[in-house]
């Protein structure tokens, strides 16, 4: 085929370059060899053989001793009849040849800019793309263009697939055509996407699952595989204990400033603030004031996204109903996390229980041994015995800055191996991970927590993925140590529950 006699050409050349390391003169290729008597003569008497044979597989005639490599180039390769019949027959094969060929800048002499007789066809086929545009912008369009034909179309059974392979193929191909389709729908003019997320939120049937038999396990589990990761979600985490990696609970929590605000009220009645520290009641008010417009602002704004979605759908009275619901478990999930002390998140006096003078002084104080730490040179920070080290209260020692604590001698640093780096990172990670979380089995997480059936939660969710894992009351599970949300969980009725499911999928 054409291709192929281009690029014995080109090999030629390289051939060529390579072990007399000269340009060719005049693009006359036997003639500078018949010229190099100082070359030792096998050397030449291989090269000569090797070219003879090259040119011997040419489908050309009458070419002498005198063709230039652009005459060769230059000639009418689609009369070259193809030697090989089997190389290059199939369609794929034969467009890439063309579009390789079509890339190429022929009437150009590749020794005088090679760059340009490989590159210039597709650079003058490619001068009215974006400045910067590449070979890689195009790949990268050709597959866009791929995956739009390909998702566009209905599923084609791969028949080297068994059964239960296209079965699974077939279920996540029409989850990438889904997605697809949602995503293209939102250029849609025609789109109406409130319409679509009602239709998607009535799918799974909320109040009358919720009031089945382990319905709140059974829609949860629906919930997740669909991305809906609400109160908590499934994740995969190694285990140090285990060599092998853990189901792990994680706790997923939306942001908690609604339920401060609602919770300050109550709060106050006992003399807590999760703000605290306040120095007078004027400034206590105009805290309560700002919480309050929060809550305010936030159902009027819960209100007007009910009515835009659902319009007269929904009467006035069910979407009270539903804002009532979602502050009620907004403020449930804030005390829930104070209880838990999640983040050293936890109240506090409102105020001060010292005098505002006092704790200016004492900052002033604090601000001026900072700066004579500050001041000392490197010289003498070192210069500390092993008395006054000792001697240092725990409140200087915290005050010593990271540089100084990080001054570890050359030796000392060059003594630690690659090894034992790695057994210190391992071992602070691990601590993390005991601090976060804890391992527990099926069986303890049904007796703890009942409202929920473990075991068919599990099951659910590995079958969506088609897992076959099989799960008992021994299955070992990593849960994160945060549990009063499961104890709060369990006393919210079906009906808040619901109203609050609904808005989740809304935001």
């Amino acid at each position: 085929m054409k291709f192929k006699n281009i690029s014995i050409i080109i090999s030629l050349l390289s051939l060529n370059l390579k072990v007399f390391s000269v340009p060719l003169k005049e693009n006359e290729i036997h003639s500078d060899l018949a010229n190099n008597s100082d070359k030792p003569k096998n050397v030449i008497n291989d090269i000569d053989t090797l070219e003879d044979e090259v040119y011997d597989t040419l489908p050309v005639d009458n070419i002498d001793i005198d063709t230039k490599v652009t005459d060769i180039v230059d000639l009418d390769v689609e009369s070259v009849p193809v030697i090989d019949a089997d190389e290059c027959t199939t369609k794929e094969c034969i467009e890439n040849s063309k579009r390789i060929l079509s890339s190429l800048n022929t009437s150009v002499n590749p020794c005088d800019d090679f760059y340009e007789f490989s590159c210039g066809g597709w650079i003058a086929e490619n001068n009215n793309k974006n400045s910067g545009y590449s070979i890689f912008d195009q790949i990268s369009d050709n597959v866009k263009a791929d995956l739009h034909e390909i998702l566009s179309s209905d599923y084609k059974i791969n028949e080297n697939l068994s059964p239960k392979e296209q079965e699974y193929d077939e279920k996540m191909f029409n989850t990438m055509k889904n997605f697809y389709t949602a995503c293209k729908n939102v250029y849609n003019k025609t789109y109406n996407g409130d319409e679509i997320l009602i239709n998607f939120i009535n799918k799974f049937n909320i109040t009358e699952t919720l009031n089945q038999h382990d319905g709140l396990t059974t829609l949860l589990a629906d919930l997740h595989n669909n991305g809906i990761n609400i109160f908590f979600e499934m994740s995969v985490s190694e285990s140090p204990d285990l060599p092998y990696d853990l189901p792990t609970i994680v706790h997923n929590y939306l942001e908690t400033y609604l339920g401060d605000a609602l919770l300050e009220e109550e709060f106050s009645k006992e003399g807590l603030s999760l703000e605290g520290g306040f120095e007078n009641e004027n400034e206590y008010n105009e805290y309560l004031q700002k919480q309050e417009r929060i809550v305010d602002n936030t159902k009027k704004y819960i209100r007007k996204v009910l009515q835009t979605i659902y319009g007269s759908n929904k009467i006035e009275n069910r979407i009270d109903r539903m804002i009532e619901s979602i502050m009620k478990i907004k403020k449930i999930f804030t005390r829930s996390l104070i209880e838990d002390n999640f983040s050293d998140y936890s109240v506090k006096p409102i105020y001060s229980t010292e005098p505002t003078e006092s704790i200016e002084n004492e900052e002033n104080e604090e601000n001026e041994e900072n700066e004579e730490t500050e001041n000392l040179t490197d010289e003498e920070t070192e210069k500390l015995t092993d008395e006054e080290t000792e001697n240092l209260t725990d409140e200087e020692t915290e005050k010593l800055t990271d540089e100084e604590t990080e001054k570890l001698t050359d030796e000392e640093t060059e003594n630690l191996t690659d090894e034992e780096t790695t057994d210190n990172n391992y071992e602070n990670n691990y601590e993390n991970f005991e601090d976060d979380y804890e391992n527990t089995n099926i069986k303890t997480l049904n007796e703890e927590y009942p409202f929920i059936n473990w075991n068919l939660y599990f099951e659910k969710r590995f079958k969506h993925y088609g897992l076959e894992v099989s799960i008992n009351e021994e299955s070992i599970i990593s849960i994160e140590k945060v549990k009063n949300l499961f104890k709060y969980l369990k006393e919210i009725s079906n009906e808040d529950l619901a109203n609050y499911i609904e808005w989740y999928f809304i935001i």
